[in-house]
């Protein structure tokens, strides 16, 4: 994985992430069965893609130099230490075995819920989850899934966007000549494009400017980072 690849990967998992919570949050009680059903998945998505951006710069890209996931790490751990006691490393292993719980073991994570005045499911989280193995752990840290998310949600932003500063990974500077060219070999290699349409496309691409669509998507992911997106204004009205 490359920087680029890494940034395009990060992007997408916090508009994924932001798409899935703001649809769970728009469900109301009394519930439906396929209500109760949505109301997983999108919380159960919301999971995935919230700690699969963290795990891009946690092990899967390598970054400069091989201390840049431990470097990333840190700033997390200490974005989500909400208390200053030292706990945010066993904060964000409360995360992932969440996640782990839900996504991979099957956990129905709306099982057990309050309801709010305005009839918001408020799902309530196991207080104590195990690893795979059964050997660890991990306490949570808000009765609500709502309380964590609030907690966690900016928290994992700022810390993100704060080491990609620090990296330098958002001053890519991919010349235009070599941003057309990747992105002419990758419309050549497509399968799902007609020939016929890859000769049109391809004439076109002169009159694109890569390093304007390039700036644009870096600024578009300082946003959802930061919470300026319109899909993260999600909790001023609702919690």
């Amino acid at each position: 994985m490359d920087a680029l690849e890494a940034i395009s990967g990060i992007k997408w998992y916090f508009e994924a992430k932001n798409l899935a919570i703001k649809n769970a949050l728009r469900i109301r009680c009394p519930l439906s069965v396929a209500d109760q059903k949505d109301l997983r998945v999108n919380y159960s998505q919301y999971l995935a893609n919230l700690l699969a951006a963290t795990e891009i710069l946690a092990k899967d890209f390598k970054g400069p130099d091989s201390k840049a996931h431990e470097r990333y790490k840190a700033i997390l751990y200490e974005a989500l230490d909400f208390d200053s006691n030292g706990k945010g490393e066993a904060n964000y292993l409360y995360l992932k075995e969440l996640r782990n719980s839900v996504v991979h073991r099957g956990a129905d994570i709306s099982s057990s819920a309050h309801i709010a005045e305005d009839g918001l499911p408020l799902l309530i989280v196991q207080q104590e989850i195990s690893n795979e193995s059964g050997k660890s752990k991990r306490q949570a840290f808000g009765l609500y899934l709502l309380d964590i998310i609030e907690k966690a949600d900016p928290a994992i932003g700022r810390a993100t966007l704060s080491h990609l500063r620090i990296e330098g990974l958002l001053e890519l500077n991919i010349s235009p000549e070599k941003a057309k060219a990747e992105a002419l070999e990758f419309l050549r290699s497509s399968i799902a494009v007609p020939e016929h349409v890859k000769l049109n496309a391809a004439k076109l691409f002169d009159e694109i400017d890569f390093g304007s669509v390039q700036a644009a998507q870096i600024d578009e992911l300082i946003k959802l980072l930061e919470g300026k997106a319109v899909e993260t204004n999600i909790f001023n009205n609702t919690l």
